[in-house]
């Protein structure tokens, strides 16, 4: 999947959540701690889902994951399903309680160090 298909699902979810729940901005009760702990729920979710039974039809919008090809002609959907919120909602937490200028975010990483040492 490229990234245009990722902010496509990325924009798609917000919608739903936006349809769903309304702004974000305007519910009093919530603020980035909150996201944190949804976040870290369906991370949670994801990661029991991942660890279950899995699906071996996949639903329409699943075209296909590198567990169906590569391993046991199942695939974890409900896992991946958490995953999408869990994008949706980390997004939804930038665009509720912050203001980035993009340009400023991380340049090139520095020649020679790398992510993990």
């Amino acid at each position: 999947m490229d990234i245009e298909t990722v902010m496509e699902l990325y924009k798609k979810e917000r919608e739903y959540q936006k349809k769903c729940f309304g702004e974000y901005s305007k519910i009093p009760s919530l603020n980035f701690a909150s996201f944190l702990n949804f976040i870290r729920t369906y991370l949670e979710k994801a990661e029991k889902e991942y660890s279950d039974v899995w699906d071996r039809n996949l639903p329409p919008w699943l075209l296909d994951c590198e567990e169906k090809q590569n391993y046991t002609d199942t695939a974890p959907v409900q896992a991946y399903a958490e995953l999408i919120k869990v994008m949706a909602l980390a997004g939804a937490a930038l665009e509720t309680y912050t203001n980035i200028n993009p340009k400023e975010w991380r340049g090139g990483p520095e020649e020679g160090k790398k992510w993990l040492k």
